[in-house]
C-alpha cells in the first residue's frame, strides 16, 4: 500500500474543524553543507533536505497574515516568518536592483493545506533604509544549535503550537561548548548592527527635521538666533550620522573605494559578522579584538548622541518655544540600548 501524505498520515481529530492546525514536524538536521571551488563541479553530488520543513492546515483563508514564531527551550525568540510580503531592500530604481529577483512571503495563508520550511537560522540584523553595507548581506541569521525548540502558528490572534527538534549533523566532531560560544558571538554583533542601524534611523530622522524647519522658516525673518543654533546642532547630528555609516553611498563600490571615509561602523561590524558566520568554532582571538575595537567606536558615538538628544536638542526646543516658534525636534521612537 501506498504511504499517504505526510500531512494526512500525521493528521490529527481537531485539524478538520479547528480554524487551523499545525503540524508535528518532522526532526531537522543542521547539515554543514559548502560548495565546490569556484567555476569546478569536483565531487559535487546531490545534498540533504535543509531546514525543518512544515505543514498546516487552514479551514479558511485568514483575515490577518498569518506568523510563525520560533522558539528556543529557554523562551527566547528566535526568527519569526509571515505571510506578509516585505518590500524589497534594494527598490526598483536601484542600480543593484536584481529584475529577475523573485521575491515570495515565508508562508503561504490559502484555505487548505499549505507547506512551508525554515532555515534553522536566527532572524539577521536590522538594516537601515536606502543604506549600503561593503560587508554584504547582514540580514541573515546564524544557525541555531542543536536542541528543542517549539513552533507557533499564529491565525488571527490564535496560537497552534508544536514541538521541533533540531539535531546536529553527525558528520561534526564540534563540541557543544565551542558551538554555543560561536553563536553567542554572532548574536552579540548581531545585535550590534541592529543597534547602530536604530541610531542611524534615528539620526537621519532629526536631522531630516531640522533641514525641514530651515527649509521652511529660511525666507522668514526673525529667526536667526533658532536657524544659527539649528545650524550647530545640525552639524553635530551630521558628524555621529556619518561616524556609524555612509549615508552619501549609494553602492557598495562608494565604500570599498573609500569615498566619504571609507567603511564606517555599520560595515565594519558587518564584515565582522559575515567573517565569523563563515566559520567554524568560536571566535579567534582577531575577531575578538576588532569586536573590543568597533565596541569602543559604538559607545563613543552612542554617547554623542545621546548628549545631543538630551542637551543640545532641548536647548533648542526650548528657544523655539521661547520666541513662540514651531520648531519642535524631536529624538525618540528608537531604543539606543541593546
Amino acid at each position: 500500500m501506498k504511504e499517504p501524505p505526510l500531512y494526512l498520515s500525521r493528521s490529527s481529530p481537531e485539524s478538520g474543524t479547528s480554524p487551523a492546525h499545525l503540524f508535528p514536524p518532522l526532526p531537522a538536521t543542521c547539515w554543514s553543507i559548502d560548495s565546490s571551488p569556484e567555476g569546478s563541479g569536483a565531487g559535487a553530488t546531490s545534498n540533504p533536505s535543509q531546514g525543518a520543513t512544515l505543514t498546516y492546515h487552514l479551514k479558511a483563508r485568514p483575515e490577518a497574515p498569518v506568523t510563525l514564531e520560533i522558539v528556543d527551550a529557554g523562551g527566547s525568540l528566535v526568527r519569526t516568518l509571515s505571510s506578509e510580503l516585505e518590500p524589497p531592500y534594494i527598490p526598483e530604481d536601484h542600480p543593484d536592483f536584481d529584475p529577475e529577483d523573485e521575491r515570495e512571503a515565508d508562508l503561504t495563508a490559502v484555505a487548505g493545506f499549505n507547506r512551508a520550511a525554515w532555515d534553522l537560522q536566527y532572524d539577521g540584523a536590522m538594516r537601515i533604509p536606502g543604506s549600503t553595507n561593503d560587508g554584504g548581506d547582514v540580514d541573515v541569521g546564524p544557525l541555531v544549535p542543536p536542541g528543542n525548540y517549539r513552533l507557533r502558528l499564529i491565525v488571527d490572534g490564535k496560537a497552534y503550537e508544536q514541538p521541533l527538534s533540531v539535531r546536529p549533523d553527525p558528520r561534526s566532531e564540534a563540541a557543544v561548548a565551542d558551538i554555543e560560544e560561536q553563536i553567542a558571538f554572532l548574536l552579540e554583533v548581531r545585535d550590534r548592527i541592529s543597534a547602530i542601524s536604530a541610531q542611524a534611523i534615528l539620526a537621519r530622522s532629526m536631522r531630516e527635521q531640522l533641514e525641514a524647519h530651515h527649509e521652511r522658516l529660511a525666507d522668514e525673518s526673525g529667526h536667526e538666533e533658532l536657524l544659527a543654533l539649528g545650524g550647530k546642532v545640525l552639524e553635530k547630528i551630521e558628524v555621529v550620522e556619518q561616524a556609524l555609516y555612509s549615508p552619501n553611498a549609494r553602492v557598495n563600490y562608494d565604500i570599498m573605494t573609500g569615498r566619504d571615509g571609507g567603511a564606517k561602523l555599520y560595515s565594519r561590524y558587518g564584515n565582522l559578522y559575515l567573517a565569523s558566520l563563515e566559520h567554524s568554532g568560536p571566535p579567534t582571538q582577531g575577531m575578538r579584538e576588532v569586536n573590543v575595537e568597533l565596541s569602543a567606536l559604538f559607545d563613543r558615538a552612542g554617547t554623542e548622541l545621546d548628549g545631543i538628544i538630551s542637551e543640545d536638542l532641548a536647548e533648542l526646543n526650548a528657544l523655539a518655544t521661547e520666541l513662540g516658534v514651531d520648531y519642535v525636534v524631536t529624538g525618540r521612537g528608537i531604543g539606543l540600548s541593546q
